[in-house]
């Protein structure tokens, strides 16, 4: 179940693009929801993946999800205390994610994040 979880999740892209936008924010943003609950290395597949799905939906109208919901995922492991290779691949993902932030929203969404977390 890990495996194939690990294998989607190096896969979300793809998927995304098969499926279309739509679709895609539908089946895939509630399963990025749950990630919290999931093993290490699923987190880590997800962090490691989550800048390239951003990008993509970038592209297809989903800013607003981007800076609403998947920053929020993301630096929601910016604590996490159990294994320091998911803040690694967190603050990563959020640099890379960071950058397809508007500069009017940068305040907000990115400096006071990371001011407090």
């Amino acid at each position: 179940d890990t495996n194939n979880k690990c294998s989607f999740l190096d896969n979300i892209t793809y998927y995304a693009k098969e499926i279309k936008f739509e679709n895609s924010i539908d089946i895939l943003l509630p399963l990025f929801k749950k990630i919290n609950s999931e093993q290490d290395n699923v987190k880590i597949k997800f962090l490691s993946n989550i800048a390239s799905f951003s990008e993509l939906i970038n592209g297809f109208g989903g800013y607003k999800i981007i800076k609403e919901q998947l920053l929020p995922i993301v630096s929601s492991f910016f604590s996490y205390k159990s294994n320091l290779k998911v803040v690694d691949h967190a603050c990563d993902a959020f640099i890379s994610m960071s950058s397809l932030i508007k500069e009017e929203d940068k305040g907000s969404h990115v400096l006071n994040t990371v001011i407090c977390k």
